[in-house]
């Protein structure tokens, strides 16, 4: 998924001033803990969402930290389970492919696709933003401390 959450600390001019006072690692693990507080809203939703014949797709789900700066930090949420993007777009699986994946008839199969982390992201998307400068707030109030 593409899709960015972008927040500035416009207004905040406290906020700003503390967290220019942090040195280059301190704004790192700031922004690294407070991405992933949001995105752990999207995360626990998606595994809400998830086909469930079994639990393995739900508990694959995962956020982590893809990119990180003193200034910037972007974070993904996701799965790692092979057929987790068949679930969310839907797949035809070829029928030599499904016969060696042990579908014992060999003949196609369609998997109607089963949104899960397109849905979690688009009705956390309020709540990641304000998680982010609660997180932030509340770290850099520490960090006063």
């Amino acid at each position: 998924m593409t899709d960015r959450v972008r927040a500035e600390m416009v207004g905040l001019a406290d906020m700003k001033r503390a967290f220019d006072r942090l040195d280059r690692n301190a704004r790192r693990e700031t922004l690294s803990t407070a991405v992933l507080a949001a995105l752990n809203l999207v995360q626990n939703e998606a595994a809400r969402l998830a086909p469930k014949r079994t639990p393995t797709l739900a508990e694959s789900i995962h956020s982590k930290i893809v990119k990180e700066e003193e200034r910037y930090v972007e974070g993904a949420v996701g799965t790692d389970v092979e057929y987790g993007p068949y679930q969310e777009f839907g797949a035809v699986i070829p029928a030599e492919t499904a016969k060696a994946w042990g579908n014992p008839i060999g003949r196609v199969v369609v998997i109607p696709a089963h949104p899960y982390l397109r849905p979690a992201w688009d009705k956390k998307l309020a709540a990641m933003k304000r998680e982010l400068v609660t997180v932030l707030k509340a770290l850099l109030q520490e960090g006063e401390a």
